[in-house]
């Protein structure tokens, strides 16, 4: 019986040493998450409040709503066609003072040929002012009975349109094929149209309606509104020419004589007849 009681007691001690050392595995209870689930969507219903909110103050009160678009003046490109590019393109995002211009507007504008920039100009909650950068064509260039307009570094950009008929044409009469952003005239014939197109009516009291260039790209032939004709050098400067031609103009005027045309394409030396 002794030996009974002292085995149980052994056992019950063991049992004893293992429940302390095996914690229970439901003596930590989890407190309940439900407030916190609760406050996120408390957080989430403010946040979508306040952007319907923006959304409403932004497109559809009359807060930041465009009334007045204004156009910069151009030289070329008229009102009439950048109003309809702008009602064609327009979208329900450009309603307002914020977003005008962000969703595609702006680029339809800056494929209006001539058109080299836009920059759209916030001037209060309800004008809009839209700046143009103009392209200015500094000649048409024509051959195979095309048009093309040429920028100032003689590179073709676009194809001739109506609205260019004050710009000067030269006629390649060899009629040369082109192609857009090709570069048709070399810099000194750039530098000698420039200089020709300033100072000319200054020279000779005369007005350029037609020039054409001959055999070679430093040929140039003049035709002037009095219907005589000038032969240029474009590889020589302009102004050193239009002086030798003031000299032929006086000239024949004190002889009151006819004037055909007048040759300097020769260095140093006059024709005209």
């Amino acid at each position: 019986m002794k030996k009974m009681k002292i085995s149980q007691r052994r056992n019950n001690s063991r049992n004893i040493r293992r429940a302390v050392r095996q914690p229970s595995l439901y003596s930590r209870t989890e407190e309940p998450a439900s407030k916190s689930f609760s406050f996120r969507w408390v957080i989430i219903f403010v946040i979508l409040l306040l952007l319907a909110g923006i959304t409403f103050l932004v497109f559809f009160s009359d807060i930041f709503n465009v009334k007045k678009v204004v156009f910069a003046p151009t030289k070329y490109i008229s009102r009439e066609e950048l109003e309809k590019t702008k009602n064609t393109n327009q979208t329900f995002f450009d309603n307002n003072i914020i977003s005008f211009g962000t969703f595609g507007l702006t680029g339809k504008l800056e494929q209006v040929t001539g058109v080299s920039k836009v920059l759209v100009i916030r001037k209060s909650n309800h004008d809009i002012y839209i700046d143009i950068k103009e392209e200015s064509p500094l000649l048409v260039w024509e051959t195979m009975n095309n048009k093309y307009l040429v920028n100032n570094n003689g590179i073709i950009w676009a194809n001739y349109e109506d609205k260019y008929s004050s710009v000067l044409v030269v006629t390649d009469t060899k009629n040369v094929p082109v192609s857009l952003e090709s570069k048709v005239i070399p810099d000194t014939f750039i530098t000698f149209i420039t200089e020709l197109q300033n100072n000319f009516t200054k020279k000779t009291a005369n007005t350029i309606v037609k020039m054409e260039v001959l055999d070679i790209i430093s040929d140039l032939k003049i035709t002037t509104k009095a219907g005589w004709c000038v032969y240029f050098d474009t590889t020589r400067t302009a102004s050193n020419q239009l002086i030798s031609l003031s000299r032929v103009l006086t000239e024949v005027a004190s002889k009151k004589q006819p004037l055909e045309y007048v040759d300097l394409r020769v260095k140093d030396r006059i024709f005209y007849k």
